[in-house]
């Protein structure tokens, strides 16, 4: 494609300058021509003009005919050529001894070329005008033509003297007033010729070492555009599919196929840090055939080579030959043992997201003996800079994933579980009670005056309070047990294998041990300090009730303890 887009251009240019010689050496040489011809028109009628001039001053001084002879033979401004004078019966007036009745002068017509009438003029030589030449008296004032005399064509103009009744006229062979048009013509032809080779010689010249390199370099070009573009639809596929998925482990997968798919490299590693940013682990490779990936894993130090220190330093290395490697970019032992990581020639990426290092990328083309071409390395880092921020959106989700489920699970002020998770396991308990006819009990306290005691020394001290008592329900408690915090200052814990008694017994120590503890500004209450009540009961299979009804019943009765 590179060679047939220039050599077709290359015959059009040829051609048209070709055709543009042609036309210019035909119009020149018209152009020419006719610029020639009317010089030798306006030379002719001057020397008639002229000759009819002196006749008349030589005829008024004297009459003889052989004068008259002399002065045209004189005075005849050509050298080629003659001149004569007719009356208007045809009879020569005048002439050179050569010339005379013999040649017929009298008789002689012309046609007309262009001529001047006393008002008008006659047109050109379309018009077919023949004359002959003694008629002109008294019709015509001048004029000029074609004539065939002494046996071969000739041009003629002439001056009528009207006063006298004489033509005078001069001529000129039509070859010789032709001769310097076709001189010029000649000349200008062989010179559009030359210009034209010229032109030829230049425009294959420009064809062989300007166009065709250029069109290369334009075709070269377009080519890695096209390339490009590909690349980047592909990429931008890839970047749709990432965001199909939030999973980390998904994502690392997507980014991995779709980079061998885009760039065509025989191998891809992607390398994460581990959370204590102490080592970079193998999180994924494709084409990799020797160790599984999660057992490559790398210190992120001096011994990790040049993969560890483009995610320290955050830069790129191009590796042409790891021989030629210096010692501190090189693995060190056992590091260097890992066959997965044995390549001459290699790329080692930074993934970097708001200058955070948050990953790297090697690449390289071990089984392919490839080289990496540059625009390879370049959508390789625009690939990898997109991966960086896939990779870290996922880790940011996966972290944001783990805070809500630890939100859901856990309640923040007093790492006791959160009523909706404590109902769950209240659920469980009992599907696991009625199963195995185990007993069940359920403990719930609250702080009565709680709000009166917010309201007095505020909610900081009232978040303190909340801790001292979920510590203090912890120390007083089975490792069997569920603890949750259900709303506000409402705790409840759950006793798997307790009876009524067992229950009852729990609930009277549990609230003697928190109206003992003393809480920091309690004596400014109505009350003088923080009072608790409680409800229990142990879970009765017959009633079929669930993990809400049960807990809503025994929480009622921590309201009748309250009254």
């Amino acid at each position: 494609m590179g060679e047939k887009v220039p050599t077709g251009l290359g015959v059009r240019l040829i051609l048209v300058s070709a055709a543009i010689v042609a036309l210019a050496a035909l119009v020149v040489g018209a152009v020419v021509t006719k610029l020639s011809e009317d010089e030798v028109k306006a030379r002719l009628r001057a020397e008639a003009a002229e000759l009819a001039r002196i006749v008349e001053e030589v005829a008024g001084a004297s009459t003889t005919e052989s004068d008259l002879s002399r002065v045209v033979l004189r005075n005849r401004l050509r050298r080629a050529g003659a001149a004569w004078v007719l009356d208007r019966e045809g009879r020569v007036i005048a002439a050179p001894a050569a010339m005379g009745e013999a040649q017929g002068l009298g008789g002689l017509e012309v046609e007309l070329l262009s001529a001047r009438k006393p008002l008008e003029s006659l047109g050109d030589r379309g018009q077919g005008n023949r004359l002959r030449l003694a008629d002109a008296v008294g019709d015509y004032e001048e004029g000029i033509g074609l004539a065939t005399l002494f046996g071969e064509p000739r041009m003629v103009a002439f001056r009528v003297l009207p006063d006298r009744g004489w033509v005078v006229a001069v001529d000129e062979p039509y070859a010789s007033s032709s001769s310097v048009a076709a001189s010029l013509k000649k000349y200008v032809l062989l010179t559009c010729g030359v210009l034209g080779l010229s032109i030829l010689l230049s425009t294959a010249l420009s064809i062989s070492f300007v166009i065709k390199p250029f069109y290369r370099e334009r075709l070269d070009l377009l080519g890695r555009v096209e390339a490009a573009n590909r690349n980047l639809r592909k990429l931008h596929e890839v970047s749709v599919g990432m965001q199909r998925t939030l999973a980390l482990e998904d994502r690392i997968r997507t980014i991995l196929g779709a980079a061998h798919e885009v760039l065509g490299l025989d191998r891809i590693f992607l390398f994460l840090p581990n959370p204590e940013r102490t080592v970079l682990e193998c999180k994924g490779a494709f084409g990799n055939q020797d160790e599984p990936p999660e057992e490559i894993r790398l210190p992120l130090g001096p011994g990790g080579g040049v993969i560890a220190q483009a995610f320290l330093q955050k830069r790129t290395y191009r590796v042409e030959n790891a021989r030629e490697l210096p010692p501190d970019l090189r693995l060190q032992p056992p590091y260097d043992e890992i066959r997965a990581l044995r390549s001459r020639s290699f790329i080692v990426i930074p993934m970097i997201v708001e200058s955070d290092c948050v990953g790297v990328v090697a690449v390289d083309n071990q089984i392919s003996k490839r080289p990496i071409p540059t625009e390879v390395i370049e959508t390789v880092e625009l690939f990898t800079s997109q991966a960086a921020v896939a990779i870290e959106n996922a880790r940011l989700y996966q972290q944001l994933k783990l805070y809500a489920d630890e939100l859901e699970v856990t309640d923040h002020l007093t790492q006791l579980f959160t009523f909706f998770h404590f109902k769950k396991l209240l659920q469980g308990e009992i599907d696991r009670a009625r199963l195995a006819g185990t007993a069940l009990g359920l403990l719930v306290v609250r702080i009565d005056n709680f709000a009166q005691y917010n309201e007095r020394l505020g909610h900081k001290h009232g978040d303190d309070v909340l801790r001292r008592v979920a510590e203090i329900i912890r120390e007083r408690s089975t490792p069997k047990d569920v603890i949750g915090r259900c709303f506000g200052s409402t705790f409840a814990v759950l006793m798997p294998g307790a009876d009524a008694e067992a229950t009852r017994q729990r609930a009277a120590d549990l609230l003697a041990a928190l109206q003992e503890e003393p809480y920091p500004g309690e004596e400014a209450l109505p009350a003088g300090q923080l009072r608790f009540a409680a409800g229990w009961a142990e879970y009765r299979r017959t009633e079929g009730t669930n993990a809400e009804e049960f807990f809503a019943a025994v929480n009622e009765r921590t309201k009748e303890a309250q009254g």
